[in-house]
């Protein structure tokens, strides 16, 4: 015979909801620390140079460039040559970060570490706020509490009845 539930909301109402919420985000604000994200690169033209119709470096100088010359991104060269900017590709790629606060536990009790090939003192568990979902998803690699560590899982949201948080595993990089 089938089982006997409470009718929903009689034991987790509203008011506990909020007050779960409201402590998860004291405990993020108070004991959280920085996590940096490091996304997929940003790719731009080169302005040290011209580009062919294959959209890459026509080996043509930009005299039109408008970075202070002899900068990172403005350093004249000779027509025919390599741009010594993109090297010869027509692409800048700018390195994108994102810093998160979290709350990180290390060695994580809840993981069987042997099925997943790794040892407790290389995992570490993040949970911060859902805003940063998408990018922790997206993210290739993430500096937490100065070691550079790559997702260990995908990113699940959590929370009370409402999904406020993302939690998330990770492995040090040896």
């Amino acid at each position: 015979m089938g089982e006997s539930l409470p009718p929903p909301g009689l034991y987790v109402d509203a008011a506990l909801v909020d007050l779960f919420k409201g402590t998860i985000d004291q405990l993020i604000s108070d004991m959280g620390r920085a996590v940096v994200l490091y996304m997929p690169p940003v790719g731009s033209g080169c302005p040290n140079c011209l580009s062919g119709p294959d959209g890459r470096s026509k080996g043509i100088y930009n005299v039109a460039n408008t970075f202070v010359i002899n900068t990172t991104m403005h350093r004249p060269f000779p027509n025919g040559s390599i741009c010594p900017v993109c090297h010869g590709s027509h692409q800048i790629l700018t390195p994108v970060t994102l810093t998160y606060t979290a709350l990180i536990s290390r060695a994580p009790k809840n993981m069987k570490f042997s099925e997943l090939g790794t040892t407790p003192e290389n995992v570490y568990l993040t949970k911060m706020q859902i805003v940063a979902f998408e990018d922790v998803r997206r993210c290739d690699k993430a500096i937490i509490d100065g070691e550079y560590c790559v997702r260990l899982t995908d990113p699940v949201r959590t929370g009370l009845k409402v999904l406020n948080y993302v939690r998330c595993f990770w492995q040090k990089q040896t």
